[in-house]
């Protein structure tokens, strides 16, 4: 799932790109390659729309062609020699199959290609704010314990085995569990560590984190049946510990729960 601040930030950065710099406004098919875009080394294609003044709606799709001067290519992964110059950086636009270059500079170029889907993605674990989990299930050393929660005055509090819960450290490590790099590795072994979350939304109204070792740096975390990232294997070992903590009675308070709970 995409991170809607992150994916807005770039987004933004794609509108608010002025293409002015135009290099070739005549071009035929067969000068593309000396701008790289014969084999282009990015294919973008957008899907927006714009908001008519009777209601209606205009959908608007187009496809932006982005590479690189063939110059700057055909350097990848070489040392310079000795006394040779660093070409300028060059690169270049197209809009679908318009005669139209435009020539990029490289903050530009940097702003349109710097981010892929994983870039985009939520680096967080954590399927929701502390305050929308009503409850989860946790299961450690082969017991599961429940966390159950009611709302009051739209303020949440969860509770164990009928005492509140000093949330706060349970917070804290869950908040602490992203992403370093995401992966679809399917697991080796058993799960350290499982979550069911149970959620105040209709869309997803549970959702399944289970924690994997993976080596001494890393755990990998799976959701909902599937691998979705690598993360430090230290902060899972710190949520494991916190819910451990929980299901010795610790972090608890002197309250008790209001019936069912």
């Amino acid at each position: 799932m995409l991170d809607p601040n992150v994916s807005l930030k770039y987004f933004t950065g794609i509108v608010n790109t002025t293409l002015e710099n135009y290099v070739n406004y005549k071009v035929r098919e067969d000068e593309l390659g000396q701008y790289g875009l014969d084999k282009p080394e990015y294919i973008m294609d957008l899907h927006t729309y714009v908001k008519n003044n009777d209601g209606t709606v205009t959908n608007i799709d187009f496809r932006l062609l982005i590479s690189r001067d063939p110059a700057l290519i055909a350097r990848d992964g070489k040392e310079a020699a000795e006394g040779e110059e660093t070409p300028e950086f060059k690169a270049y636009l197209r809009k679908d199959d318009s005669k139209i270059i435009y020539e990029l500079n490289e903050a530009q170029f940097k702003t349109l290609t710097g981010s892929d889907y994983n870039s985009l993605r939520y680096k967080a674990m954590m399927p929701a704010d502390i305050g929308d989990i009503e409850g989860i299930d946790f299961t450690v050393d082969g017991q599961t314990y429940s966390i159950t929660s009611v709302l009051d005055d739209n303020t949440r509090t969860h509770y164990f085995n009928g005492n509140a819960l000093n949330i706060n450290n349970l917070k804290n490590t869950l908040g602490a569990l992203t992403a370093d790099s995401f992966t679809d590795e399917q697991p080796d072994g058993a799960d350290e560590l499982t979550m069911v979350f149970h959620l105040s939304s209709e869309k997803f109204p549970t959702v399944k984190v289970q924690c994997f070792r993976k080596d001494g740096d890393h755990s990998l975390v799976v959701v909902d049946d599937k691998p979705a990232a690598l993360v430090s294997r230290a902060r899972a070992n710190s949520l494991r510990e916190a819910l451990i903590k929980i299901s010795l009675g610790n972090d608890v308070k002197e309250t008790t729960a209001p019936a069912g709970n």
